[in-house]
């Protein structure tokens, strides 16, 4: 018969280590467009301004604007706690074998600043919380 000596708790918790950004809701949107009327040719910079289509992202919370634009982004992951800023990332649990942490870092990198722009910084988030 085994005796369990350690520490016992009828809790529950739950945690996240992603490298990524720490961003207040507003401004992941505002440089969303921002960088994405940057990077349009003239001609579709006038389409999206003429048809309004951007405009349709400021009625969705954090939450639902994420999901659309990072739809097909493969691995990447947010979560909020419970305010209006959001971690975007991805988990250090899928850094391929093959794969340095270099590598890993660069390309979540070249992935958010295609979607928000070069002024975003990215480093290490890790949050853990407990239910009691």
């Amino acid at each position: 018969m085994k005796i369990r000596q350690g520490f016992v708790s009828n809790s529950s918790s739950c945690s996240f280590l992603i490298y990524g950004i720490y961003i207040e809701e507003s401004k992941m949107i505002e440089q969303f467009k921002k960088n994405q009327l940057k990077k349009a040719s003239p001609g579709e910079r006038a389409k999206t301004l003429l048809l309004n289509k951007d405009e349709d992202l400021e009625d969705l919370d954090g939450y639902d604007f994420l999901n659309t634009i990072m739809k097909g982004v493969k691995g990447f992951s947010w979560d909020t706690l419970g305010d209006c800023d959001w971690f975007v990332g991805k988990s250090w649990d899928l850094v391929d074998d093959n794969e340095t942490g270099k590598q890993f870092k660069e390309s979540v990198e070249k992935t958010l600043k295609d979607l928000f722009g070069d002024d975003i910084k990215c480093s290490t988030h890790n949050e853990a919380w407990r239910d009691s």
